[in-house]
């Protein structure tokens, strides 16, 4: 789809710093609820034109077509950095999370799967930095 659209198109990886520790202190409900108020987050967050998704565990990915430099993703995950992170108040407890975001930008046609894995190594970088960071990779 990029090559038919023009323009840069990037992949974000997100992360939950900590979550796995509101499961564990205060069950799954209160961890589907957090994830439900990350998702309102980010939501808010994107462009309407983006993609975002859960990937799987504590992690979403948000697809975003159409930027019209590298510069648009870097705004975009400073945005997330700033949105996320923080204190939730959840029916049975609160809880204090960070958030981990890598980056993948591409100007050229790249496989889909090559974004996203470069996005998650982005991310394993921002969290081996300490979390509630982004990590970049442009290619072309």
């Amino acid at each position: 789809r990029q090559h038919r659209h023009g323009g840069h198109t990037a992949v974000i990886f997100v992360d939950l710093d900590r979550f796995k520790a509101v499961n564990d202190t205060w069950g799954h409900a209160a961890g589907d609820e957090l994830l439900s108020a990350v998702a309102d987050k980010l939501r808010a967050a994107v462009r309407t034109t983006d993609t975002p998704a859960r990937y799987g565990g504590d992690e979403f990915v948000i697809i975003c077509e159409r930027m019209a430099a590298p510069g648009d993703a870097v705004i975009l995950a400073e945005r997330l950095v700033r949105a996320i992170p923080g204190t939730y108040e959840l029916e049975s407890a609160v809880a204090s999370i960070g958030a981990s975001v890598g980056v993948a930008v591409a100007a050229a046609a790249v496989p889909a799967a090559q974004l996203l894995r470069l996005a998650d190594e982005a991310m394993y970088e921002a969290k081996q930095a300490g979390g509630s960071r982004y990590s970049i990779r442009t290619l072309g």
